[in-house]
């Protein structure tokens, strides 16, 4: 990492850094709180169902969209609410 500070900080408008070691580089990036050493990932599940999914979900959120502009009553003439729960597994 210092021999790279060295190489590019002139180019990067750091001249005083061209005779920087391994110390003041590690210095700086410990105030900085960066840690090039630590690798942080998340690992990504693709569902290959999810576009089907995903349309079946948003058709039922327009029908209740048009359904509660529209008013929903039941058999005795009471107003009808819709209640969407979200869940979220492994959480």
């Amino acid at each position: 990492m210092a021999t790279h500070v060295r190489k590019h900080c002139v180019a990067q408008r750091h001249p005083p850094l061209a005779r920087a070691a391994k110390a003041p580089v590690q210095r700086i990036l410990s105030e900085a709180e960066i840690r090039p050493d630590k690798i942080r990932y998340y690992l990504e599940r693709r569902d290959p169902d999810f576009i089907s999914k995903m349309k079946k979900v948003l058709v039922i959120y327009r029908k209740v969209a048009l359904a509660a502009a529209e008013g929903v009553m039941n058999a005795e003439g009471k107003t009808v609410f819709t209640l969407t729960a979200y869940e979220k597994p492994g959480v």
